[in-house]
């Protein structure tokens, strides 16, 4: 299904499942509306994914506002209209994803949260990620402590066996740079 939404543009990538505040530019609408979020690139422009977001509130300040936004799906963003709307495709269809894959994402995000824990931060080992295949990739991309552009590429790498895919890789490859850095590889 295609909508139409205001488009603002964030420094952070916001994952669905998600609430944050942050500056947006150019000024959003009232609180209680829907507006497309979309990851700012350094050189001008946005990503081609957003995310559908509902505005909490908001407070003007110079050049956009600052905005409590509740993150709820993640989206196609088409052209921008004379009015600064975009239409919007949503990414994420039916599409099976195997129990097998979440389990792995599941053990993968242990590992990972086990490392950061060792390493001092936060890092919660008894997370458990959602059966929903959509709600287990947005879940577990919320969770990584990477660039805002590396959880963008996660969101835009395809449906959510993917994004589980392209989760999984950047968290065993940072759970390997934490254990080293600790002296510990291989010791999870």
């Amino acid at each position: 299904m295609e909508e139409d939404y205001p488009l603002v543009t964030t420094g952070r990538a916001l994952v669905p499942g998600t609430a944050h505040t942050l500056l947006v530019s150019p000024r959003p609408p009232p609180g209680g509306k829907r507006v497309v979020a979309a990851l700012r690139r350094p050189e001008g422009g946005h990503h081609p994914v957003g995310t559908i977001a509902r505005i909490l509130e908001r407070q003007p300040v110079a050049g956009g506002a600052m905005a409590r936004l509740r993150a709820e799906s993640l989206v196609h963003i088409g052209p921008a209209a004379a009015d600064g709307t975009v239409r919007t495709v949503a990414v994420d269809r039916e599409t099976p994803v195997s129990e097998a894959l979440l389990d792995q994402a599941q053990r993968a995000l242990c590992r990972y949260m086990a490392a950061r824990a060792e390493g001092g931060e936060q890092g919660d080992v008894l997370l458990r990620v959602s059966r929903d295949p959509v709600t287990a990739s947005h879940e577990v991309a919320s969770r990584l402590r990477v660039s805002w552009p590396e959880v963008q590429e996660i969101l835009e790498a395809g449906g959510p066996a993917e994004r589980l895919q392209k989760a999984m890789e950047t968290m065993t490859r940072e759970t390997e740079l934490l254990q080293w850095l600790l002296g510990r590889e291989g010791s999870l």
